[in-house]
């Protein structure tokens, strides 16, 4: 068959001239190439990119075709993007003895706008084989970018101060198996460009796209159904430059899949009968798509329809969740937070979301990064409140606590509250939650038990209530009956059949145990019956060995890892100090130099413990214990701290220079609550030998953080964690949450036998009239500790 090809793009730039060049190849092997003067019998057109929006190449295009039927030779249009072209050349396309476009997203757009039927295959640049001797050029690392399409522009490069560092390549200049090549060794492309994206390809490399003036891209990214997000726009390059570094194995899936496309037939035949088309993309697969592209607006919403259309609701809702929060739509994000949880109870719930230590967030989710940040509850993006919602109401309300206006607080909570209840039974439990957390993180536990008690919604199940209740009440008051009540009314409603899968539950039952409740052998067996009841839960088989080894219930804890899974009892010793020690002093467990470093670091540890308990208690030693209250400035204590034989000191505190004469410059030990990975920030210039005792709130910090604590020793530091039990006893004690100081002031005198107040500098029992409680900062005072309390416990210490 004589062939005349015509739609030579060759001199545009080295992707077009390698899609000449594959079309020459594959048709000359069946059929003679003629020139547009000679005989011919079929007209053969390279569609490429042009063929979109009705433009001026896609009408001279068409007309040529359709100029080759009217003359009775066969017509043939290949190597085509299609994207909503005008419907006047529909017979034409009727005609057409062979349609092929080069991907499944023009391949749709002709079926779905044309009722016609084609062929698919790969962007015909893919096919050209790379010339292995051409020049090739090393940018090893580097960042390669090509120009892109601008509206009105055409196409430009991205300005030199946003790509400085950037290898430009024109693709004008240098050859397609240059190009290739080159690529091989680059770090990344990123491009607007349809045949560089294909050369990346080629290359394995992986690419950030920008948007170009069609879905041209699409036709390649089909080829799989996990979606690589393209930027609509320059400012989301930066973000999907990182999401390609993470996704590497996304981009081996394309690479894969294509690499098995073989050559097309050119000439093929058209399809007969309908095409099934695929839809670009499933909305879980756009959701994940805007997420990467920052638009968390139109995430949240493909998030819920994927929640709406799919079989399990539950994931894409707590997707929907933290989408709408990071776009600042409170309301959307935890209406469909509540929801989430509803449709999952078990898997998504409170415990995911919110703080699981009273006092402080200690890392997590992004929810909580995001629920719990000033800047989400003061710096809102308006237009995304819908005006007269109760998300509204919940930002003024929270702009209150932070005027530290608890009246304007109460009404704009009780105006939130309105709103919500006239919603839906769901809003009225997300803006109760919301609200009440933001209290919690703002440390006004009891203002947050009062707004939860007026405004418990009705209609809702009981085990949700009966849940929300018990993780309220323990970051609010976790010491008081009220709370033990919940607790109780929890274990109840986990002793029946339904709840009994509850893992998650149960952990948060355990681990609130684990620090509320006296050590001792009633509290062991607990733990273990929650373990036996949830054998295969790696987190509840942790607390309650850990429950078993601290109440020294040896027996109890040998039972319980004899009988565990050697895999998780291995896991659970590699991450938790407590246990290792343990197995390695009882004999239990696998053989495992990771056990064997913890067992030695726990070991040392003691030590240290037992050298600071004789130096704490040695009557002869004098003693200055230095709280962080105000109540020092001013008197020039610093010289008689420092003239003290033990200088004890806690939590974050400043010494010398500016604090020197009312502080001092001296410690010799430090008590502190603080997370491992603050540490360094603020100890990390003490002295060496400075002996520093770690007291965590939650006593899985310890344990599951002794790497970074050991770098503290390594440094010449000494570590130890004594005193583990006092946060129960004194919180049990108080009925609240104890300050650091009295926790150590109530062991001292234990070991001590008596404290004199003389003893004691900066201790006050409470903030200052401004609302103040630390010296070397505005920190304010708060809710959560009982100061009254506090401070009759002090006196009750004091000898003198």
């Amino acid at each position: 068959m004589r062939i005349l090809l015509l739609g030579d793009h060759s001199s545009y730039h080295c992707g077009s001239d390698a899609v000449w060049q594959t079309i020459r190849r594959l048709l000359s092997r069946d059929a003679t190439l003629v020139e547009p003067w000679q005989e011919h019998d079929a007209v053969v057109m390279n569609g490429e990119g042009t063929m979109h929006h009705g433009s001026t190449g896609f009408h001279a295009k068409m007309r040529r075709l359709n100029q080759a039927q009217i003359t009775g030779r066969r017509s043939y249009l290949i190597n085509t993007l299609w994207h909503e072209n005008p419907l006047e050349y529909d017979p034409v396309l009727a005609r057409l003895d062979g349609l092929m476009t080069r991907g499944e997203a023009s391949r749709a757009d002709l079926m779905l706008r044309h009722n016609e039927a084609a062929n698919a295959t790969l962007d015909l640049s893919y096919f050209e084989p790379i010339d292995e001797s051409a020049l090739s050029y090393d940018w090893t690392g580097r960042i390669v970018t090509t120009d892109f399409w601008v509206e009105n522009f055409e196409f430009a490069w991205l300005s030199a101060d946003f790509a400085r560092d950037w290898l430009r390549v024109d693709l004008r200049e240098i050859s397609w198996s240059s190009l290739v090549k080159s690529l091989r060794t680059a770090d990344l492309l990123v491009t607007g460009r349809h045949h560089a994206m294909y050369a990346a390809a080629r290359a394995r490399l992986p690419f950030v796209l920008l948007r170009g003036n069609s879905h041209k891209f699409l036709d390649l990214l089909s080829a799989i159904p996990t979606p690589i997000p393209v930027a609509l726009k320059q400012a989301e390059i930066l973000p999907m430059i990182k999401w390609a570094q993470d996704n590497r194995t996304v981009y081996n899936q394309l690479f894969d899949a294509i690499e098995k496309c073989p050559e097309p037939d050119l000439l093929a035949p058209r399809p007969t009968g309908g095409v099934p088309i695929t839809k670009f993309y499933e909305a879980e697969a756009l959701a994940k798509v805007a997420d990467a592209r920052r638009n968390y607006l139109e995430a949240g919403k493909h998030w819920i329809e994927a929640a709406q259309t799919g079989d399990n609701p539950a994931t894409p809702l707590r997707q929907a969740a933290l989408s709408y929060l990071r776009a600042g739509r409170i309301e959307d994000g935890m209406r469909a937070l509540v929801e989430a949880r509803a449709a999952l109870p078990g898997k998504l719930n409170l415990v995911h979301f919110f703080p699981k230590c009273p006092q402080t967030i200690s890392g997590g989710s992004a929810e909580k990064a995001l629920l719990f940040t000033t800047r989400f509850w003061t710096a809102p993006t308006p237009h995304l409140h819908e005006k007269g919602g109760w998300g509204e109401a919940a930002l003024s309300a929270a702009a209150a606590i932070l005027l530290k206006d608890d009246d304007r607080f109460r009404a704009e909570a009780a105006r939130m509250m309105a709103i919500a209840e006239a919603r839906s039974p769901v809003d009225a439990v997300a803006a109760r939650l919301a609200l009440t957390f933001y209290l919690i993180h703002q440390t006004r536990n009891l203002l947050a038990e009062e707004f939860w008690d007026a405004h418990a919604p009705a209609g809702r199940p009981e085990w949700e209530t009966v849940e929300d209740n018990f993780h309220v009440l323990t970051r609010t008051l976790p010491f008081s009956e009220r709370t033990r009540g919940a607790r109780d009314r929890l274990a109840a409603e986990l002793a029946k059949p339904a709840m009994s899968k509850r893992t998650d539950l149960r952990f948060a039952l355990l681990e609130h145990d684990w620090w509320t409740r006296a050590p001792d052998r009633s509290r062991a067996e607990d733990a273990v019956a929650h373990a036996r009841a949830a054998p295969s839960d790696a987190a509840i088989f942790e607390c309650a060995l850990s429950s078993c080894i601290e109440a020294t219930e040896t027996g109890l804890a040998a039972d319980l890892a004899r009988n565990a899974k050697p895999p998780l009892l291995a896991a659970v010793a590699q991450k938790n100090a407590a246990i290792a020690a343990f197995l390695r002093e009882t004999g239990l467990g696998p053989k495992d130099e990771t056990i064997d470093d913890i067992a030695g670091f726990m070991a040392r540890s003691r030590q240290v413990e037992q050298e600071l308990i004789e130096r704490l208690s040695d009557p002869q030693r004098s003693l200055a214990i230095v709280g962080n209250a105000p109540s020092e400035l001013g008197r020039g204590s610093g010289a008689g701290i420092d003239g003290r034989d033990e200088v004890v000191r806690f939590n974050r505190f400043r010494i010398g220079g500016e604090w020197a004469a009312d502080y001092g410059s001296r410690v010799t030990v430090v008590f502190s609550v603080l997370a491992a990975k603050d540490a360094f920030v603020y100890y990390g210039d003490l002295p060496p030998g400075t002996i520093i005792c770690f007291m965590p709130c939650k006593r899985r910090f310890i344990e599951r953080n002794w790497q970074r604590v050991a770098e503290l020793e390594a440094a010449g530091f000494r570590i130890c964690f004594p005193f583990m039990n006092v946060l129960g006893d004194l919180g049990r004690a108080l009925g609240a949450w104890p300050t650091t100081g009295l926790m150590i002031l109530h062991r001292l005198k234990a070991i001590r036998t008596s404290l004199r107040r003389s003893d004691l500098f900066g201790f006050a029992g409470g903030p200052d009239e401004t609302g103040r409680y630390a010296y070397d900062s505005g920190r304010q005072g708060n809710d959560m500790h009982d100061w009254a309390g506090e401070r009759a416990a002090l006196e009750a210490m004091m000898q003198d």
